[in-house]
């Protein structure tokens, strides 16, 4: 009875912030030269409607959705569906090799959306500054990206629902379906990590909980806040730790599966010396959960 009241709560709070998203007057008060990229199959039309009028008209949207839903009559924007030759040539190698992990489709339609920005800034003879990602069923409660600095080396994040950064440092995700064979072979694996960058992010950013650590340095950890807590106690250990035959490894995902989407993000991002930094001060929402069973 306690967990359906809980459900049912949960579920109410959901309908009230849907409600407030859809009838809210904000816009996205993104900067000049920023353009979004909006990413994935749409399960509410009404929900991805909402998303495309809080985008100023100004600002050029990338859209890669799926072919029954992709049409809109917004200008500045350009489509991208799953009809793509290309695309669906991929689609189907994910299919064969790598089971139809929804999660590496994810950065299938991220590299194909950044290959038609590129395109289209040839066309223009200009380059976008700023990208920001948006997920096709996110709702949007608030924004403000007027106190956003943008800063070098950064993505700001909220797991891999949403992300934004500068052009540079945004490029580095979109080419991580590129090394596809590497992270799905070796998720579960230890691997190289620059502590500086993670001692230096926010951890509710991303799962940083899911990479794995030297055991003997940061010991059994219960926690992510104790592992974060363990590592900056640790972090001159740390920094000259080099694996050794017989090492084991703690991370708070014993039972990740082969490709995981939000730890494979950390660890590209790690590998490529970026900080990732909480979104929730520039734009917060949640996830569109109608799909969800409440009963």
């Amino acid at each position: 009875m306690i967990d359906k009241i809980r459900k049912l709560k949960k579920y109410l709070n959901y309908k009230y912030i849907t409600i407030k998203s859809r009838y809210s007057n904000h816009t996205l008060n993104l900067p000049e030269g920023t353009a979004v990229f909006l990413i994935g199959k749409i399960r509410d039309r009404k929900v991805y409607d909402n998303i495309l009028r809080l985008i100023p008209d100004n600002v050029l949207i990338f859209s890669h959705t799926d072919k029954f839903n992709s049409s809109s009559n917004r200008k500045n924007m350009y489509s991208i569906d799953d009809t793509n030759h290309e695309f669906i040539i991929e689609l189907d190698l994910i299919k064969e090799k790598y089971f139809s992990n929804a999660g590496l489709i994810q950065w299938l339609r991220l590299k194909h959306t950044m290959n038609e920005m590129k395109r289209f800034e040839k066309k223009i003879n200009k380059k976008f500054k700023y990208i920001l990602k948006l997920r096709t069923d996110w709702i949007i409660t608030k924004s403000n990206f007027e106190d956003c600095e943008w800063d070098e080396n950064t993505v700001y994040a909220a797991r891999d629902h949403i992300f934004f950064s500068k052009r540079d440092s945004f490029l580095t995700l979109c080419n991580l379906y590129d090394h596809k064979d590497t992270y799905f072979a070796n998720t579960s694996k230890y691997s190289n990590i620059d502590y500086d960058c993670l001692v230096n992010s926010d951890w509710d950013a991303c799962r940083f909980d899911c990479l794995y650590y030297p055991l003997r340095i940061v010991g059994e950890i219960s926690s992510s806040s104790l592992l974060k807590k363990s590592i900056i106690k640790n972090i001159d250990e740390l920094l000259l730790y080099q694996p050794q035959d017989g090492d084991e490894y703690i991370s708070m995902s014993r039972h990740i599966r082969n490709f995981s989407s939000e730890a494979i993000m950390v660890l590209h991002l790690n590998k490529h010396h970026k900080i990732i930094k909480s979104s929730k001060k520039y734009i917060n929402g949640l996830l569109d959960l109608k799909r969800k069973n409440f009963d």
